[in-house]
């Protein structure tokens, strides 16, 4: 029974959510060589994760889409208008405390991919 009931604690520790909660900024280097800066704010509801990313040269913020929060991972997407196009860029995050490393990827398969070490802004 004891067994049964570590196990149990442990199963249900590793579905929960990631702490992603908060604002989060780093810088990261383009293909072209330049560090831009990435601010992402995100809220997880249980598995659920929304927010936005900082829109890019004076751009509005941008409303991410297919967030998920799942063991100490998350993972979300956004489209950002690049020279007149749309493209779709996923991103998967894996905290720890205060920092979560930001591995990013267009969806169509271009460029290299991209990551930064975020930090927590405390607000």
């Amino acid at each position: 029974m004891i067994r049964f009931l570590m196990l149990s604690a442990l199963l249900a520790g590793s579905l929960m959510a990631a702490d992603v909660d908060g604002k989060w900024e780093c810088g990261v280097k383009g293909p072209d060589g330049v560090v831009r800066p990435l601010v992402a704010t995100l809220k997880a509801d249980g598995m659920k994760l929304t927010g936005t990313v900082n829109g890019m040269n004076g751009q509005p913020d941008i409303e991410i889409f297919d967030g998920m929060a799942h063991g100490g991972m998350a993972m979300w997407s956004s489209k950002r208008p690049i020279q007149n196009t749309t493209v779709q860029f996923n991103y998967k995050g894996t905290p720890s405390g205060d920092e979560m490393k930001i591995d990013i990827v267009r969806a169509d398969g271009q460029g290299a991919p991209m990551s930064c070490t975020a930090k927590r802004v405390k607000e």
